[in-house]
């Protein structure tokens, strides 16, 4: 069943873009489109809620005190890297399991590292050797 689009307002901004606002029989939809007619916003409103959409070849975020995404799952995705960067500490909780899959090698580089388990065993696991390399090596 294919959904008949009304346009309800439609407004020519400068160097091409244009503002367009539809409705549907199931949602109402807002969005910004380029010269080409390739939508570089939306935003949607159905009974399944709100859905808003950017594509751009940049985005950037700035706020002056704190930004903060919640919902029931967030995936972020590159093609390429992904870079965090703190000027201040970086802190991770979680109620469930951390698991981290590297195809590659994994290096942690750090003044002092921890490794502790505040129930049950630490254990390493390797199809070759394991090599301990320090000063002295300590063991209880």
């Amino acid at each position: 069943m294919k959904k008949e689009e009304t346009k309800l307002f439609q407004k020519n901004l400068k160097k091409g873009h244009q503002l367009l606002v539809s409705e549907t029989s199931l949602e109402d939809e807002i969005k910004v489109l380029n010269a080409n007619g390739t939508p570089l916003f939306s935003m949607k409103f159905s009974e399944n809620g709100t859905t808003v959409k950017i594509s751009a070849e940049n985005i950037s975020f700035n706020a002056e005190k704190s930004i903060k995404l919640s919902a029931k799952d967030i995936e972020i995705e590159s093609l390429n890297d992904i870079k965090m960067v703190s000027q201040g500490d970086l802190k991770t909780f979680t109620k469930g399991d951390t698991i981290a899959l590297t195809e590659g090698e994994k290096i942690d580089t750090a003044k002092i590292q921890t490794i502790k388990a505040e129930l049950g065993n630490v254990d390493i696991v390797a199809n070759d050797d394991v090599t301990l390399k320090g000063e002295r090596v300590k063991l209880n």
